[in-house]
């Protein structure tokens, strides 16, 4: 899904609205309650992509984004030039390239790895899953991987120590990563995870899993803005 704006003037007149929420865009069908994908467009040709959630403001659904997804399009808004000449935004060209990506999936909790799999193959991408950073590792001496998925409490390497072994695992370091967490455990996670993390707290569904993964995998394949 794609917002398209002018410039920085009109997507602080539309971040101004109700609060953390954006109009979704004329003829998009939702359902309240669901996970997607956004990209915002701007005519500069600079974007951003989250995942929001739609919810019913009044008579109407609306875009529902984190505080930190909220955030995010904030800061994206400050990098933005004036717009001299009025001009309306186009569509990209082309599409990103995130189906097919391949995700690893590492996660200790046998039932949980093989739904966390069976979700991202619902969503259109590859998945490998391994039990023990150590197998990850090997897993990652073989191949490459768009994205890590990695649970927060793996027994061994939970929290910090996780992040760590990761970060330091040879073909790992350098992927974008979503943490799968318990209920909680959010500010510890917000104090901890370096650049290119997200992360996700149970109990969750494949579309919001879905928004996450793409988000993360579109943020980490675009250029610089400016």
């Amino acid at each position: 899904m794609s917002l398209h704006f002018v410039g920085a003037e009109a997507l602080g007149e539309a971040m101004g609205g109700s609060p953390r929420t954006l109009e979704a865009p004329p003829g998009e069908t939702l359902h309240e309650g669901e996970w997607v994908l956004v990209g915002v467009y701007c005519a500069c040709g600079s974007r951003t992509a989250c995942a929001a959630r739609t919810v019913r403001v009044g008579d109407a659904l609306r875009l529902s984004f984190t505080e930190r997804d909220w955030e995010r399009i904030g800061s994206f808004a400050s990098t933005l030039e004036p717009v001299r000449s009025a001009r309306p935004s186009e569509p990209p060209t082309s599409r990103h390239p995130c189906f097919g990506a391949r995700v690893l999936v590492i996660e200790d909790d046998d039932a949980c790895r093989d739904t966390l799999a069976t979700m991202l193959l619902a969503v259109g991408l590859v998945a490998e899953a391994a039990a023990t950073v150590e197998a990850a590792t090997l897993l990652a001496g073989r191949t490459t991987f768009d994205l890590v998925i990695a649970s927060w409490s793996m027994r061994g390497a939970a929290g910090p120590a996780l992040l760590s072994a990761l970060q330091h695992a040879r073909g790992l370091a350098c992927a974008p990563m979503l943490l799968i967490a318990p209920d909680g455990a959010s500010h510890e996670i917000a104090r901890s995870c370096p650049g290119p993390t997200d992360w996700l707290t149970r109990p969750f569904r494949a579309p919001e899993l879905g928004a996450r993964v793409f988000g993360l995998l579109r943020r980490a394949h675009l250029p610089p803005s400016g």
